[in-house]
């Protein structure tokens, strides 16, 4: 690869440079923003990784039978797990919809009850309008 300034700039930071064997414009500036990022995504992930080794140990202390089992099984109960929180979160929301149905039911026989002309049809409207 062969380098060369392709634009000036006051800033030697923002000197674009030219990257040949395939063109690439780019300045210093750039390049130290994509080393900063690169550090500290890898922080990040670092911290990351450290805290999830933290609770794996603490399971395999607890649970050692989690040690032996297969990548397999291992898998097979994590999906489980992710279906049955599914479930159970399904079923709550089912559960409260069903109630607030019954509740509403209630609610509008209520309404009806006190007020009569809400149950009237637009066919009853219309006959008494006419007369008949």
């Amino acid at each position: 690869m062969k380098y060369k300034i392709h634009e000036q700039a006051e800033d030697p930071k923002d000197i674009v440079i030219e990257k040949t064997g395939h063109k690439i414009h780019f300045t210093m500036r750039e390049v130290e923003k994509t080393q900063k990022i690169n550090k500290d995504n890898k922080i990040n992930i670092e911290a990351k990784m450290k805290m999830e080794k933290a609770k794996m140990d603490n399971i395999e202390r607890n649970h050692e039978f989690v040690k032996e089992m297969s990548e397999q099984d291992l898998h097979t109960v994590y999906m489980y797990f992710e279906a049955k929180k599914i479930v159970e979160m399904a079923e709550a929301k089912i559960e409260e919809f069903e109630k607030n149905e019954k509740e509403l039911e209630k609610e509008l026989k209520d309404i009806a009850k006190q007020i009569p002309t809400l149950n009237e049809t637009k066919e009853d409207t219309k006959t008494e309008d006419k007369g008949e």
